[in-house]
């Protein structure tokens, strides 16, 4: 099983990209947030699952560990293939777990491709299984979005910033500090 690659992006299309690990193009289908966050020849670490098929082998991969869980979770919910798993995990991580654990039929089956039923049995298999991503994760991951651009603007490399912002102690939250701490590191 293939559960974690880095490697550098050399090419970004629709709904996939395509990552260089040692001399390998490992074509991986991400979602369209994680396509916005990133950019060609960045080094990326990327959560993956491989889908075998009697006809491919396919590669999906995430931003985060909690992200690729929640993807193999609902392949085991009867009717729900890969390429729907990947449309539900087009909508932002909270809201899908938000929406399974108060059970919302009406947000879920409003998702492209899932139906009511399919809504039903994920929210009958995966209510109990679901544990809400807490709001800091994704305040510092916003943080993190909003100092990269930053950053750039000053000059320095997308590369250099990756490896930097992924080495940002937990407890520094706010825009300002965070950019402090990366000027300090320099």
């Amino acid at each position: 099983m293939i559960s974690l690659i880095n490697g550098e992006i050399i090419e970004i299309a629709e709904k996939k990209i395509i990552i260089n690990l040692n001399g390998i193009g490992l074509e991986i289908f991400v979602t369209l947030d994680f396509i916005s966050k990133i950019n060609l020849k960045q080094k990326v670490k990327i959560f993956t699952y491989l889908h075998v098929r009697e006809d491919a082998l396919l590669l999906f991969g995430f931003e985060k560990k909690s992200q690729k869980k929640l993807f193999i979770d609902f392949l085991k919910v009867s009717g729900v293939g890969v390429k729907l798993a990947m449309e539900i995990m087009e909508t932002p991580l909270n809201q899908i777990q938000k929406a399974i654990m108060q059970k919302d039929l009406n947000f879920l089956s409003s998702i492209k491709g899932l139906g009511k039923k399919t809504a039903q049995k994920i929210i009958l298999e995966l209510s109990n299984k679901i544990e809400l991503t807490s709001d800091n994760d994704q305040k510092q991951n916003f943080n993190k979005q909003e100092v990269f651009s930053i950053l750039e603007n000053l000059g320095f490399a997308s590369i250099e910033i990756s490896k930097k912002l992924s080495q940002i102690p937990s407890n520094i939250q706010k825009t300002e500090e965070i950019v402090r701490w990366f000027l300090k590191k320099n």
